[in-house]
C-alpha cells in the first residue's frame, strides 16, 4: 500500500495503548486517520537530583518508572553543559497533572525540576521536530516523514550569514505550505440577554 499524504492536525496521548498519537488529514481521501506512535517516546522531566537519589526520593512511584538515566544538557543561562538526572515515566500523570506526581514530589525534597509542565502532547511534537499544519508522508508502519516544499530563495537572503541562513530556510518554506480543501461547518448562535445579566452557558434560560 502506498504511503498516505496527510497534514498533521494534531496529537494526543491515548491511555489505552500508552502511547503518543498522531491524527492526520488525508488530502486525496478527505479522511482523517490515527497513526499510533511506535518510536516507544516516554514523557519524562530533568531534575539534578543524583541518580542514586531518585529511586529513594520517588519510591512510592516505583511501578510508573520506566527509567532513569544521566544525560547531558546545554544551560543557556549559565552558557555551559551540565549533567542531569533523565526520569521517564510510564505515563505522563506520573510525571504532573495529578495530585501525586513525580515533579511535586522532587521539588518538596530541594530539587530542581525541569521540562515537567510542558504537556505530553507538545514535549512529543518537541522531541519528534513535528509541525502541525504541514504536510507528511505516512506508510504503513506508521512512519512519517515531511513533505519538503521547495522553495526559491532570493541570492541576497541565501548568501546571509550561516545562522540567519539557517533560520531562513527553515521558515521560510512554512508559508509555502499547501492548504488542504477541508470540508467545514460555522454556526452562529446570537443571544439576546437582559441588561444586567451576563450569559451563562451552564444555564441557557
Amino acid at each position: 500500500m502506498p504511503p498516505r499524504r496527510g497534514v498533521l492536525l494534531s496529537v494526543f496521548y491515548s491511555g489505552d495503548d500508552r502511547a503518543a498519537v498522531m491524527k492526520f488529514y488525508d488530502v486525496d481521501s478527505g479522511e482523517i486517520f490515527l497513526v499510533k506512535d511506535e518510536t516507544d517516546h516516554k514523557p519524562y522531566l530533568l531534575t539534578n537530583a543524583p541518580e542514586e537519589r531518585i529511586s529513594e526520593a520517588l519510591s512510592e512511584f516505583a511501578s510508573r518508572i520506566h527509567s532513569i538515566s544521566r544525560v547531558r544538557k546545554y544551560d543557556i543561562l549559565r552558557d555551559k553543559e551540565v549533567e542531569l538526572t533523565k526520569v521517564e515515566a510510564k505515563d505522563p500523570l506520573a510525571i504532573g497533572g495529578s495530585p501525586k506526581n513525580m515533579r511535586d514530589m522532587l521539588a518538596k525534597l530541594g530539587y530542581d525540576v525541569w521540562e515537567a509542565r510542558i504537556k505530553y502532547y507538545d514535549c512529543f511534537i518537541f522531541d519528534r521536530n513535528l509541525i502541525p499544519g504541514c504536510l507528511y508522508e505516512v506508510d504503513d508502519s506508521g512512519n512519517s516523514r515531511r513533505i519538503s516544499i521547495g522553495v526559491e530563495l532570493e541570492e541576497d537572503l541565501l548568501n546571509s550569514d550561516g545562522e540567519v541562513r539557517d533560520i531562513l530556510l527553515s521558515m521560510i518554506p512554512l508559508f509555502d505550505e499547501p492548504s488542504p480543501s477541508m470540508p467545514n461547518a460555522a454556526l452562529d448562535i446570537e443571544v439576546l440577554s437582559p441588561l444586567d445579566k451576563i450569559p451563562d452557558p451552564r444555564e441557557p434560560d
